[in-house]
């Protein structure tokens, strides 16, 4: 009996069987099914393994997603309130900005206003253009101070005449009676005109040029209170009165041994002063009636001798006031300072 299981591949009962006898017994019993089952497993096994690293791969892809997009939406966040802040900045800048802006045109404002109220058209003129600038864009702003600025504009000076001296001025001045002006440049000449016309009613009233960069020029002019005569200072180390009907030299040349920087008449004609940075004040005549005494002083650029005399002026009671360090008051009691203008 035992041998025909033996035969059969199926277990004995001589002895106990074990487990693995047991196994044996079935597969020598089943081989096309354990066949079956054997080429199939790895086709299993492989698989299996083939869908965990699949889905281990897709979670770690997902995962790696979700922190992407995490970190983007923080991102976005971040973002959004650095944003948020750069608006605020901005604003803050923006209103900053049109405070300041305000501030500085009621300031404009308040100049032009006040300079219009101290008469001064032409000061003022430059203010209210400015509030223009500052404006700009806003209408009816703009409208608001276009007309303050035509206003200013119609009480400023009117252009009525332009005289072609030539070169460059150096000095102007209207006659008393304000029909001729008196003009000096740096070509040596000066001239009388015609307010009105704006035509000469001189030829040119000329002074010396000296030799050097320095020898050229008339500093200074001026009329004589009924305008019929002129008196001009020049470089040239002298000044020299004029008919200013005619252009012809009226008396002697006031000479000096250093530049004249102003001259000038008494308030009643009778007598000229010119001021000059040697040592002396001249009359009409060739020599001088009183003169003063000079003075060394020292400058931080040359060294030269300066006369206490530089630029008189002339009080209504016919006093010379000269300007300098210290104050002279001369009357012609005391010293013939003018001197006699020949007529």
């Amino acid at each position: 009996m035992d041998i025909k299981r033996f035969l059969e591949n199926e277990p004995v009962v001589a002895g106990p069987p074990s487990a693995a006898y047991r196994l044996q017994k079935l597969v020598r019993r089943n081989k096309l099914a354990f066949a079956a089952v054997a080429a199939v497993t790895p086709a299993l096994v492989i698989g299996v393994l083939a869908s965990t690293w699949q889905a281990v791969r897709a979670t770690r892809a997902t995962m790696a997603a979700q922190a992407s997009e995490r970190r983007a939406q923080e991102a976005q966040a971040s973002g959004s309130q650095e944003r948020h802040r750069a608006e605020a900045e901005k604003e803050r800048a923006q209103l900053a900005e049109t405070a300041s802006r305000e501030q500085v045109l009621r300031l404009s404002v308040a100049n032009g206003v006040r300079l219009l109220e101290e008469g001064d058209s032409t000061g003022a003129l430059v203010w209210f253009a400015r509030t223009l600038n500052l404006v700009q864009g806003d209408a009816g702003q703009e409208r608001v101070h276009r007309l303050r600025y035509a206003s200013a504009l119609q009480q400023c000076p009117r252009l009525v005449q332009m005289l072609p001296a030539g070169g460059g001025l150096t000095f102007a001045a209207f006659s008393p009676d304000g029909r001729a002006v008196l003009t000096a440049g740096d070509t040596s000449t000066g001239r009388v005109w015609d307010a009105e016309t704006g035509e000469p009613i001189t030829p040119p009233l000329p002074h010396e040029i000296l030799p050097g960069p320095s020898g050229f020029g008339i500093r200074h002019g001026s009329f004589s209170p009924d305008g019929s005569r002129a008196v001009t200072s020049g470089l040239d180390y002298t000044a020299r009165i004029w008919d200013t009907r005619t252009g012809q030299p009226i008396g002697a040349v006031l000479q000096h041994s250093n530049w004249v920087n102003h001259a000038g008449f008494s308030p009643d004609g009778r007598y000229v002063i010119a001021a000059s940075l040697d040592d002396r004040n001249l009359n009409a005549g060739p020599k001088p009636v009183c003169g003063t005494s000079p003075r060394p002083s020292r400058s931080t650029q040359s060294r030269t001798w300066m006369s206490p005399a530089n630029g008189p002026l002339f009080h209504a009671s016919a006093r010379m006031v000269s300007s300098s360090s210290r104050l002279q008051v001369r009357t012609r009691r005391r010293c013939s300072i003018f001197g006699r203008a020949n007529r």
